[in-house]
């Protein structure tokens, strides 16, 4: 426990935003920090960092489970994957965010910085034949990217030190988790010093879309924050009741919960 309340570096700018501490950079940026990273990593011991996406969904959940929250405040950065996020920071906040750092956009920025370098990564979660999809398309995309393994996030408690040793023996330096919240961050958390990765970067539902399971919104829809609408009506049945209760917790605490300027620790 004493861990857990170790303070963690941040490396960018912070704000308060619906009361989870946000950094305050562009994808490009958060892009650059985490491939030059990781080849800085490869002259010395690696030190596993995590990085947590932050949206609606997240920031309702966070003012109810104690975990999850004290997970995000131990994250070495979370990014700002929602665009009301980013709203309520120009609003509310004296450093504003100025773009959403979607996590299905991030995974293909980075696949593209890694054609350019030795940069290794690591897929981890969904169903078996999603996450082989997944990998298909990704190297299909940027056939010079190595990602140098996958596994499914069907795994019971008794098998995690075998995921971890398949992560590792792999010499990923970057490691895509998609086990949907709160699971992925705290399922990081978990066994972050026990990988040998530079970087674990929570992907969410990011394997559907990019096994192309899962239609992303048209740009105008996303623009205007209403990708979670189109989502909504591609999946009415399962998203409804989450998203109603979502979206009315997250707007109260995007309106009284914004605005404090955090300095970097």
């Amino acid at each position: 426990m004493e861990q857990q309340k170790q303070v963690v570096k941040s490396f960018f700018p912070r704000v308060t935003v619906g009361g989870i501490e946000i950094d305050v950079c562009s994808e490009i940026e958060l892009t650059k920090l985490i491939c030059d990273q990781a080849i800085l990593d490869r002259s010395g011991d690696k030190h596993c960092r995590l990085v947590f996406d932050a949206n609606g969904h997240g920031i309702a959940l966070a003012a109810f489970d104690q975990s999850y929250r004290e997970a995000l405040q131990q994250a070495e950065i979370v990014h700002a994957d929602g665009q009301a996020l980013i709203w309520a920071s120009q609003f509310f906040c004296d450093q504003k965010i100025t773009e959403r750092t979607a996590t299905t956009d991030l995974i293909h920025s980075v696949g593209r910085v890694a054609s350019d370098s030795e940069v290794k990564i690591f897929f981890l979660g969904a169903k078996p034949a999603v996450i082989s999809s997944a990998a298909d398309r990704f190297r299909s995309l940027y056939p010079k990217a190595n990602l140098v393994g996958f596994r499914d996030g069907y795994f019971a408690g008794d098998q995690v030190s075998e995921v971890v040793s398949q992560i590792n023996a792999s010499q990923a330096d970057i490691l895509f988790i998609g086990l949907g919240k709160p699971r992925e961050q705290l399922f990081s958390q978990q066994i972050k010093n026990q990988l040998q990765v530079s970087w674990v970067i929570t992907a969410g539902g990011c394997f559907d879309f990019l096994a192309g399971n899962a239609p992303r919104a048209p740009g105008w829809m996303q623009s205007m924050g209403l990708e979670w609408l189109y989502r909504l009506l591609q999946d009415p049945k399962r998203l409804f009741w989450r998203y109603l209760w979502t979206n009315s917790v997250a707007i109260f605490l995007l309106i009284f919960k914004s605005g404090k300027k955090v300095n970097n620790k």
